[in-house]
């Protein structure tokens, strides 16, 4: 027989902690070989619920340890007689003095197990991440998930992961059904992303045996779709943003091709004219998405597929230049990694479109101010699928403007806390990214971010941000 009594005054079940539940004078030996079994920890007797009689009235608290057996009779501690019934129902008020509990009605072991803090609360974390099947019906809630974490990217394809344990009653085919059922991460209640679950990685390490999930979001989903596979898919002077969302809501119209995702705001940026021949959906989004205008200062638009699949352009850009978060060096900044690159200079570059009949093009474009400073830097790129030499040419001239400047890459790691919080910015936005050692004090946009969170709900936040 063992038994430990807990610093923090809390049960202890296995490895898991929960909540101030009552208290003796101290802890005291248990015999008798117990039944139920809870996280590979062993409980009590199998019943659906259990209480203490109100004679049970001391106020320290009771501790038991990760292996500990309960026999019916608990007698003669410390000269008194304390008698854990078959059937009592009720916690008396005096048993909670020192408790949060208040309470002389019955109380289940459910509701035990949904107490996690001294001070009572009934949250075990302020994430949640929760299973629902593909028509929005909550399939379960992950409660015992861990190594949690998402990646969120501006224009891009995002993923969200977690791990379960493979004795853990959710993991299921049935509750993990890759390729139907979808993942939902909430944050204190806001919901801060959402996709499907797409694989599992099945690992066995000595006795820990789990199950790593990954999830990708609905913008990823687009890469499985093509545009004119059958017939050449034209658009002639349509706005940019309006071609995206066509390309969607035409595939989605398909037999068995609805992901559910609907229309939101597109905002007017661009018209353009392509020709699109067996075309990966996503690809000619993100190509819209990043040309600008042959000639001009026009750019492409952001877009994004938020958690509830609605599509939205934003243009020129999604984000808000956020001058109340700051990240600083030393400060809030757990490291920082800034990656400045002329290397990477782009000023003239040859544009080699090719299409799949075998038709070719060539297109030249070139940045003088640049080569002023940096002299020639030169680059032959090949464009596939182009089969409108306008496309090609606003290709090669959005190239140059990203490319003829040096580049700014900033990475660190971030503590949360009251100032700066996850739901105080966004991908997209900008911040003040401050550095007095590297003399860096502006602000810049975020490309990525990554939330990983830990089994106590501290959070690790890596951002890269750039010019």
């Amino acid at each position: 027989m063992s038994y430990q009594k807990s610093v923090y005054a809390t049960f202890k079940y296995g490895v898991r902690k929960y909540g101030k539940n009552i208290s003796i004078d101290n802890s005291f030996p248990i015999s008798e070989t117990p039944i139920f079994k809870l996280n590979d920890a062993f409980l009590v007797s199998p019943q659906d619920s259990i209480s203490f009689s109100e004679n049970l009235v001391k106020t320290e608290i009771l501790s038991l340890a990760d292996s500990l057996n309960i026999s019916e009779d608990l007698s003669k501690v410390f000269s008194a007689s304390k008698n854990l019934s078959d059937s009592l129902s009720t916690i008396s008020d005096s048993l909670a003095n020192r408790t949060e509990l208040k309470t002389s009605d019955s109380i289940t072991f459910s509701t035990l197990l949904e107490i996690e803090h001294t001070e009572g609360k009934s949250h075990k974390s302020d994430w949640q991440f929760l299973i629902k099947d593909n028509s929005g019906n909550k399939v379960a809630s992950l409660t015992n998930a861990r190594n949690r974490w998402i990646i969120e990217r501006l224009d891009n394809q995002s993923e969200a992961g977690f791990v379960l344990d493979a004795d853990d009653d959710k993991c299921t085919d049935t509750i993990l059904n890759l390729g139907v059922n979808e993942l939902y991460i909430y944050y204190k209640g806001t919901l801060k992303w959402g996709g499907q679950l797409v694989s599992s990685r099945k690992i066995a390490r000595g006795d820990d045996i789990y199950l790593e999930v990954l999830a990708k979001d609905w913008v990823s989903l687009l890469g499985k779709r093509f545009t004119g596979v059958e017939t050449l898919r034209e658009f002639t002077t349509i706005d940019a943003g309006t071609i995206a969302w066509t390309l969607i809501n035409e595939t989605q119209s398909l037999a068995n091709g609805d992901f559910g995702i609907t229309q939101g705001t597109i905002e007017t940026s661009i018209t353009r004219s392509p020709i699109y021949d067996k075309k990966n959906v996503l690809e000619a989004i993100r190509e819209l998405s990043n040309m600008g205008q042959d000639g001009s200062s026009n750019y492409g638009f952001d877009f994004e597929i938020t958690p509830l699949k609605v599509f939205n352009i934003y243009y020129p850009y999604k984000g808000t230049i956020r001058e109340d978060v700051v990240f600083r060096y030393p400060g809030n900044c757990e490291n920082f990694e800034a990656f400045l690159d002329t290397w990477g200079i782009v000023n003239q570059e040859w544009g080699l479109g090719k299409h799949w009949t075998g038709a070719s093009a060539v297109v030249s474009r070139a940045d003088a101010t640049s080569q002023t400073t940096y002299k020639r830097r030169e680059a032959i790129k090949s464009y596939n699928d182009m089969s409108v030499l306008a496309f090609l040419q606003d290709m090669v001239w959005q190239d140059i403007q990203w490319l003829k400047d040096k580049s700014k890459v900033i990475k660190f790691d971030s503590r949360v806390d009251d100032k700066v919080g996850i739901s105080d910015y966004n991908v997209g936005d900008g911040v003040t990214v401050v550095c007095d050692k590297f003399d860096i004090n502006e602000w810049l946009w975020v490309y990525e971010r990554k939330i990983e969170i830990g089994d106590d709900d501290v959070l690790k936040v890596s951002l890269t941000v750039g010019d």
